[in-house]
Order: C-alpha cells, then sequence, then structure tokens
C-alpha cells in the first residue's frame, strides 16, 4: 500500500495499492556546492551537506475513483507553503522516495514529509481502462541523517573492476567524452583557415551508470562526502572516459564533479541510473 496524510487539521489521508506507483520516478540530490569554470580549471565552494536537498517527481496511475480520492487531497490549500504532507508506504512495493541510502518510508518507522513545489498537480486519462496519471514535483522535508552506508557485499572485486573512489564491484558505464580545444576557428578573406588560441584546452564527460540499490546507495554516500574535492575513477587498461589513452597508471583517472546536482532514476525494483559530468582533474597538474 502507499498512503499520504496531511500534517494539518482535518488530517485527511488517501490510500492505494502498490501498482498505482510507476517505476521511472525521479529523484535530484541538490548540493550546496557552487561550482565555477574558468581557463580550463574548476574550482568550488561549499557551503556543507546540511544545506543540501532533495526533490522527486513520480507518476500515480490511479482509478477514476482513486484519482478523484486523490483530487480530494491535493486540494488547493496543500499548495500554501506552510502545509506539507507525509507519505508513506509498505516495504514490499520498493518505493525508496528519499533516494536508494534511505530505506522505504513504511508506517512503523514513520513516513518522509514534503511539500508541493508545484502549485498544483497534472494529469491526464491514459488508457481504455480509465486509468489517469498523476504527476508530483515535491521537496523532501526534514530528512533524518542518512542511514550508515551498506558494507561492500564484497571485498574480492576482479582488481580491473570498475570503480567510483572508494566504491568498487560497479558495473561498467556509458561514457560521452568532450575534449574542447581552447582555440577560435574561422576563415579569412582568401579563403584561409585561421585559428587564434584562447587559454587552456578542456576534457569532460559524462558517466551513464546503472546498478543495484545498494550499489547506488554507496556511490551517493561517497559522493556527498567528497562533494567538490578530486577522486579517481579506476577501471580497466582501455578504459578512457575522456576518449583518449593515459600514459602514467592507465585505467585510472582523477576527476571532479561538474555539476552540483545528482540525478538518479528508479527504473525497476532493483536497477537504477544515474549520470555523472566530470572534469579531467589531471589538467589541474599541467
Amino acid at each position: 500500500m502507499i498512503w499520504f496524510r496531511r500534517n494539518v487539521s482535518p488530517y485527511v489521508y488517501a490510500a492505494f495499492g502498490n501498482k498505482a506507483l510507476r517505476f521511472g520516478y525521479s529523484i535530484q540530490i541538490r548540493m550546496a556546492l557552487t561550482i565555477d569554470r574558468f581557463n580550463g580549471r574548476v574550482s568550488s565552494f561549499d557551503r556543507g551537506q546540511e544545506y543540501d536537498y532533495r526533490t522527486v517527481e513520480f507518476v500515480l496511475s490511479l482509478t477514476k475513483e482513486e484519482m478523484h480520492e486523490m483530487t480530494k487531497f491535493l486540494d488547493f490549500r496543500l499548495a500554501a507553503v506552510d502545509e506539507y504532507f507525509q507519505l508513506f508506504a509498505s516495504s514490499d512495493n520498493g518505493f525508496f522516495v528519499a533516494g536508494p541510502d534511505f530505506p522505504p518510508p513504511e508506517s512503523g518507522g514513520g513516513g518522509y514529509g514534503m511539500t508541493l513545489l508545484d502549485n498544483g498537480y497534472s494529469s491526464m486519462k491514459l488508457d481504455h481502462f480509465g486509468n489517469y496519471e498523476c504527476r508530483l514535483r515535491v521537496l523532501l522535508y526534514g530528512l533524518p541523517t542518512p542511514p550508515p552506508v551498506p558494507p561492500q557485499p564484497n571485498s574480492n572485486w576482479p582488481r580491473k573492476s570498475f570503480e567510483i573512489g572508494s566504491v568498487a564491484g560497479l558495473r561498467d558505464p556509458k561514457i560521452a567524452p568532450k575534449q574542447e580545444i581552447a582555440a577560435t576557428r574561422g576563415v579569412s578573406l582568401g579563403g584561409q583557415p585561421t585559428v587564434i588560441r584562447r587559454l587552456t584546452d578542456e576534457a569532460t564527460t559524462t558517466l551513464s551508470i546503472s546498478d543495484t540499490t545498494q550499489s547506488m546507495a554507496r556511490i551517493v554516500s561517497y559522493l556527498q562526502q567528497v562533494r567538490g574535492g578530486t577522486f579517481m575513477l579506476r577501471g580497466c587498461d582501455n578504459f578512457w572516459p575522456f576518449g583518449g589513452a593515459r600514459d602514467v597508471n592507465p585505467g585510472e583517472w582523477p576527476v571532479r564533479l561538474l555539476d552540483n546536482t545528482i540525478t538518479l532514476v528508479h527504473n525497476t525494483w532493483d536497477t537504477w541510473t544515474m549520470s555523472l559530468k566530470l572534469w579531467n582533474a589531471e589538467a589541474a597538474n599541467d
């Protein structure tokens, strides 16, 4: 079961079956980091993990009767700034509303508080069975300190398994490298090419990671600790996240985050995806 409770009087409830939740919901972890890029370098200012926050966008697939119940629950008063509601879920539905590093919001342990980020909700008829889509975007409210990170399931991973910092045993990611040469190119009046060099070249990459709930929990916990600092990517010798080989310590790359937001998508019961945009921190030593 999934059920919502208004946190102000009257304490209105709305309850639905597990099938109401559609996988594919997304969680954004916004770290209190300001990241600046200049002259091929990256620097960051960190206000501290206590100022991080999380938002969630999820979709409920509801019958006509359930949609009517949800409409009564989400009346216009819920859009007020000082109102929030709680979400509870049974342990068998796999709804990690706060992220893979937090347990599901079971009724025995207390639900997660949230408030609407949009002044309302969107709905549309889905199919000829009469199901409706209720899409909500919410800000998680008053999250506790994350629980301890689950341990590595096996410390004897192959030497060249994919690693992010101290998190080993990960599946190989998809890679989208980008090399940006610091030059302005053009064509002169006589049809001759012109090149004006600018400052410093830059190499970035985007990793698309797909892994289990436990692995994603370890990645999230690690990234929220390292934050704007430098950490290592490790893979096999021909692991080239920036599109070229490395002469020293092949398969190992120092990197930094280029985005202060970690976006996770819960695809199925035990499969999540994460996209990370990274900068080649080796350039800082050039």
